[in-house]
Formats: structure tokens, sequence, C-alpha cells
């Protein structure tokens, strides 16, 4: 089943603009916050937690904008964690 495209309107642009700055800002102070109160030997549990919560912020808050336009935008938060992910790896490892 084939269902009818959704033409976007441009009001749209500014929201997700805003959203994905706000999102990026947001998980910029989570990692600050997560360095400077972390210590060495963390559990892995608790590293990977904070991992996707920093790298989830940006992807809800575009989901939020898109979610009305996008049909199953819910795959939105994962596709956009994941590419963060293999965005910030080579980063974070030194590469």
């Amino acid at each position: 089943m084939t269902l009818p495209r959704q033409q976007v309107p441009w009001a749209v642009w500014p929201l997700w603009v805003t959203a994905s700055a706000v999102g990026s800002g947001l998980g910029a102070f989570a990692y600050d916050w997560y360095q400077r109160t972390s210590r060495d030997g963390q559990s892995v549990p608790i590293v990977i937690t904070a991992s996707l919560v920093i790298l989830t912020l940006p992807a809800i808050l575009q989901w939020l904008v898109v979610r009305r336009w996008v049909p199953q935008a819910g795959w939105w938060i994962v596709a956009s964690a994941v590419g963060n992910f293999l965005g910030f790896f080579p980063i974070g490892w030194g590469i």
C-alpha cells in the first residue's frame, strides 16, 4: 500500500534547525557534565547509558519536529543515534 506523500511546509525548517541546535547543545552539555563527574574505571553500563543519552538527545528533538510529516518517524531516533555514533566514534578514538 502506498501512502500519498505529504508536502513538508517551509515553516518546518526553522523548527528543524532549532531542534538540531538545541539537541546538539544539550548533548554537548551532557557530555561535559559526564566528563566532569565521571571517575576512572566507570562501569560499562554507566558508560553505555551516558553515551546513548548523549547520542540520542538531538535525535529526540528532531523527531518531535518530523513526526507529523514522516510516517514511522520513530525510526528517526535510531537512525540518528547510529549516525551520531558513527560520526563521533572516530573522534573519540582519535582516528
